[in-house]
């Protein structure tokens, strides 16, 4: 399966997406210019995927490192407790992740936000610069339109997942992302 997308005048991708990975080619549109193809690990799942769905294959032992970080995110999220959401975090960022977390205002809007998610999918998993990303989309109480979020995850030497920004800063980060979540959103209109 591909798509083409249209990201300037003159440059466009093409998502190209198996059951393992995920190739994005970049060309400047010029005849002369080759484009540049970029592959990474990963899945594209089709709209089956739920949590719900996700929580089932987990009660089995069946749910991959990425799903199960998922499901342990959204849950420990719903809750205030400081100490659990910090515990999903990189032991690099928790201090950073801490202060935020000690505005009671900050704290109570997370856990709205997280509590007010009806229904969710993921959509995609890839691999970049030793980090797992999820695309997510959220459905959330009392509104009919889904709201895609990106989730960064590190891969700990004991091999759990951990929530990161460390890729806050990188340039292709945000493209690639970019170009995924305008892929996925014309998937997302698919979901109920």
């Amino acid at each position: 399966m591909f798509k083409k997308i249209l990201l300037s005048s003159v440059l466009t991708a093409t998502l190209f997406s198996s059951a393992h990975a995920a190739s994005i080619n970049f060309n400047s549109g010029e005849r002369s210019s080759k484009p540049v193809s970029l592959e990474f690990p990963g899945k594209v799942y089709d709209s089956a995927n739920t949590l719900s769905a996700i929580e089932k294959r987990a009660a089995k032992s069946d749910a991959t490192p990425s799903e199960e970080f998922l499901l342990a995110y959204v849950e420990v999220n719903k809750s205030k407790d400081k100490e659990a959401i910090l515990d999903m975090w990189t032991s690099e960022e928790r201090a950073e992740i801490g202060q935020m977390m000690s505005d009671p205002e900050a704290l109570r809007a997370n856990s709205a936000f997280f509590s007010n998610i009806v229904a969710s999918n993921l959509m995609a998993t890839m691999q970049y610069r030793g980090y797992e990303l999820l695309y997510v989309s959220h459905k959330l109480q009392g509104s009919s339109t889904r709201i895609s979020q990106v989730y960064a995850a590190s891969k700990a030497k004991d091999g759990k997942l951990y929530a990161s920004n460390g890729l806050a800063d990188d340039f292709y980060y945000s493209r690639l992302s970019d170009v995924m979540a305008e892929y996925l959103a014309k998937e997302v209109l698919k979901l109920k």
